[in-house]
């Protein structure tokens, strides 16, 4: 286990959490707490994932009970209130209303089924480099539409109104949320471009123009995203 020293703080909020292509992991807690509990070695690795998320939720959970009971706050009662549940409809409503939160869970299905089918358009079989530009989508497939959803959800208040303040801080959590997804969303543009032929001509350009189309409502949307500075990733010379 990392001395608290040696660990980066927040490095794994924006990450696309490819563990295994990443230079930071002996500098990451989240990484070092999931190789403690053996995920890599398990014999059932859906199955402990899914049990290790539940359990941290559950550690989450309970920190912020405590916390609430500290400042005099019935942490249960407050997540029975019918008010907090309609301020909380009012806020997922707005974030869904979203035409790039729509465009992202679009994108995550039909590029879904388009992947699946690899076998009847793939031309370049004995190519290793599009066994790679696979995998690259097949990554960032879902973790698109999540990394959107989040960054939105982070400018919407519970009233439901755009937070301009968050959009306006260039190092708030949603614009760092949102650099992570453009980067997800351009690597995965380059992957299907590098894909293309005129045997699945009519298979891909309508994912890379769907991305683009994303990628453009994004970036209008959250116009300082991409001057947020991923802890470790773009301050490499700070943290060494």
């Amino acid at each position: 286990m990392n001395t608290e020293d040696d660990f980066i703080p927040s490095i794994y909020n924006y990450c696309d959490r490819w563990c295994e292509r990443c230079e930071f992991t002996d500098r990451c807690r989240v990484y070092s707490m999931e190789s403690e509990r053996g995920l890599e070695d398990s014999d059932d690795p859906m199955g402990d994932a899914i049990r290790t998320v539940a359990q941290s939720f559950a550690e989450a959970k309970q920190m912020l009970m405590e916390h609430a009971e500290e400042m005099g706050i019935d942490g249960e009662a407050t997540l029975t209130d019918p008010e907090i549940e309609e301020s909380l409809e009012r806020q997922r409503v707005a974030v869904e209303n979203f035409e790039a939160v729509e465009l992202a869970k679009q994108y995550a299905l039909e590029g879904r089924h388009v992947l699946e089918a690899s076998g009847d358009w793939l031309n370049k079989t004995d190519d290793p480099m599009a066994d790679e530009m696979i995998e690259i989508l097949q990554w960032y497939l879902f973790f698109v539409a999540a990394k959107v959803h989040r960054g939105y959800h982070g400018i919407v208040d519970l009233d439901g109104d755009e937070d301009w303040g968050e959009l306006q801080d260039t190092q708030s959590d949603a614009n760092g949320t949102i650099k992570i997804a453009l980067i997800a969303i351009e690597r995965s543009i380059l992957a299907w471009t590098y894909l293309l032929s005129k045997e699945n001509g009519d298979v891909i350009p309508p994912q890379i123009e769907l991305l683009e189309k994303l990628k453009l409502l994004v970036e209008t949307k959250f116009p300082n995203a991409r001057s947020f500075l991923r802890p470790g990733f773009d301050e490499i010379e700070m943290i060494m």
